[in-house]
């Protein structure tokens, strides 16, 4: 699995943050092939596509389209901006919440729903079991 990383520059992001993340990610998912796209956008970037493509009209921290095409897994939208409020929100480093929203997102690219509470069970089970192994704090808050 590559990781492409778009517009991190801008907002300051390093791409080394996640990489015990990804390392991780690839452990627990060694068949992965393709990429996954991760952009980094503002909150109104990231509210008009949460309303465009899921009709929710809000801000929200990860968005994820699946793809699966052509090599590209998917792409992952994640506001830096919504990014920094809740690391500030739940007392923790931008470091330890863009992992969190990472590993979310690409959960989410796997196929891991949040829509019934055991499938909401079954993912923070596995986004916790990921971010324990990179010493970050544990997803279910």
């Amino acid at each position: 699995m590559k990781v492409l990383f778009f517009n991190h520059g801008k907002w300051g992001i390093k791409k080394v943050l996640l990489a015990k993340t990804i390392r991780q990610i690839k452990i627990l998912f060694p068949k992965i092939k393709g990429a996954v796209h991760v952009i980094f956008v503002d909150d109104p970037t990231i509210h008009r596509l949460n309303l465009d493509y899921l009709k929710r009209d809000t801000p929200t921290d990860v968005l994820s389209f699946t793809y699966q095409d052509q090599g590209l897994l998917g792409e992952l939208y994640i506001s830096i901006d919504t990014l920094k409020k809740q690391a500030k929100t739940y007392h923790q480093t931008l470091t330890d919440e863009l992992s969190k929203i990472f590993v979310h997102g690409f959960l989410h690219l796997q196929g891991f729903t949040h829509d019934k509470e055991n499938d909401m069970r079954v993912m923070h089970e596995t986004e916790d079991r990921i971010l324990d192994k990179v010493s970050c704090l544990k997803c279910s808050k």
